[in-house]
């Protein structure tokens, strides 16, 4: 019985002693964890820090403001690779003097392109002309630059017959709007040369879509339906197509959006499907000219007292963020007619 006793008395020795020696691997273990823990927080910390102070290197605020007879322009690397993705450009072209204000800004944390536009009396170079001026983003280039800004990676420029789709997605909203006449549209234009650089000239076509405005001009000459995304759903958007013939310069073709309407929000499409849709409607054959970029922004047009003379007002603050250029890719759909 003795030997019995000591026997089961051994064996809680050894289990107490086993139990022990686990409790303390487990604890061992679990310091370890939460040592690992702490220095995966820590590391998290500094890659942060090193996010924030690369970003802030690589891509600075921007802010650009009107002041008479400046035309103030930033090439804008929203990417942080060194290479610039796209222009803010004040664009005030048919702007003479005025007291106020008209600046664009670039805010690379949030990914925002604001304009600020607020006068209380302004003059035009041309009162015969209404529009004032056409803030605005580019990728690639306008016909009188001699630089693509091509950062996003889409191949302009591109031969009409040989385009190469791309997707813009976008967010635009008014915050404030108080204009005789305004849009919010895409410009782009087809050139005769390639490497032109100069002002477009008879035969040549400027493609506007407008996804707001009011007022546009031309002659209706047909309807198309593209395929989009606006808000979050995939649409056969219906446009009006307008045409504005000019003998002595570049023809006009206006894509004026119908439905849905589109106040603000996302929006996403490939600009070749209107380019090639806008060789249907031209007055002439567009399949060897060049697309050499593609803009978005606001023209404007101040309210006036009298028609032909001063003095004209207006105020508009609209945003555009989150603007990305996808190159080779597209929206499934064909477009078709109404």
């Amino acid at each position: 019985m003795k030997i019995l006793y000591a026997s089961l008395g051994l064996a809680v020795a050894v289990l107490l002693v086993t139990g022990l020696i686990g409790w303390l691997q487990l604890l061992d273990t679990r310091s370890k964890i939460a040592e690992l823990q702490r220095e995966y927080r820590r590391l998290e910390e500094e890659n942060k820090k090193l996010e924030e102070s690369c970003r802030g290197a690589a891509a600075q605020r921007v802010t650009l403001r009107w002041v008479p007879g400046a035309w103030p322009r930033r090439e804008v690397d929203a990417t942080g690779d060194g290479v610039p993705d796209f222009i803010i450009d004040v664009c005030p072209w048919n702007l003479k003097s005025g007291k106020g204000t008209y600046e664009m800004s670039y805010d690379p944390v949030t990914k925002t392109v604001k304009t600020v536009i607020d006068f209380q009396d302004l003059e035009p170079h041309d009162w015969n002309t209404w529009v004032i001026g056409y803030p605005e983003v580019i990728i690639g280039r306008k016909p009188w630059d001699s630089r693509y800004v091509n950062g996003f990676g889409v191949n302009f420029p591109m031969r009409v017959s040989e385009l190469e789709p791309f997707l813009l997605s976008f967010y635009f909203a008014f915050e404030e709007l108080d204009l005789a006449g305004y849009n919010f549209a895409a410009d782009a234009w087809l050139l005769k040369e390639r490497d032109a650089v100069r002002g477009p000239v008879a035969g040549e076509l400027e493609i506007m879509v407008w996804l707001v405005g009011v007022n546009a001009p031309g002659e209706t000459v047909g309807a198309e339906r593209v395929p989009m995304v606006i808000n979050g759903s995939f649409v056969k958007a219906l446009f009006e197509v307008k045409l504005i013939q000019q003998e002595d310069r570049a023809d006009i073709l206006i894509f004026l959006l119908l439905e849905p309407v589109f106040r603000r929000g996302y929006v996403a499409y490939d600009p070749t499907v209107f380019v090639r849709l806008a060789g249907k409607h031209a007055r002439f054959d567009v399949s060897g000219h060049y697309l050499v970029g593609w803009e978005l922004g606001t023209e404007w047009v101040a309210h006036r007292r009298a028609p032909a003379s001063g003095p004209a007002w207006g105020k508009v603050a609209w945003v555009l963020k989150d603007f990305h250029a996808i190159p080779r890719a597209t929206l499934v759909g064909e477009p078709r007619s109404p």
